[in-house]
């Protein structure tokens, strides 16, 4: 099983900058690969692990700093 990480963080301000890189980092920590800009993807044998991964990138301090409002 696939995990499919697609992901567009405004780049035109400072803010948004640093937390790509900084989640493009956790995402390459946890094992994912690279396929293009905003996609990474990481296959896992069993639909658990796929899960806990899953559980992972939507718990990341980084996505939930991109969700405020008036970011950037």
């Amino acid at each position: 099983m696939w995990v499919v990480a697609i992901f567009d963080f405004p780049r035109y301000c400072k803010s948004g900058r640093q937390n790509m890189l900084l989640f493009t980092k956790h995402l390459e920590k946890e094992g994912f690969s690279k396929i293009q800009k905003g996609m990474y993807v990481r296959y896992c044998s069993t639909a658990a692990n796929a899960r806990v991964h899953k559980n992972k990138i939507i718990s990341s301090e980084y996505l939930q700093k991109s969700n405020k409002k008036g970011d950037c």
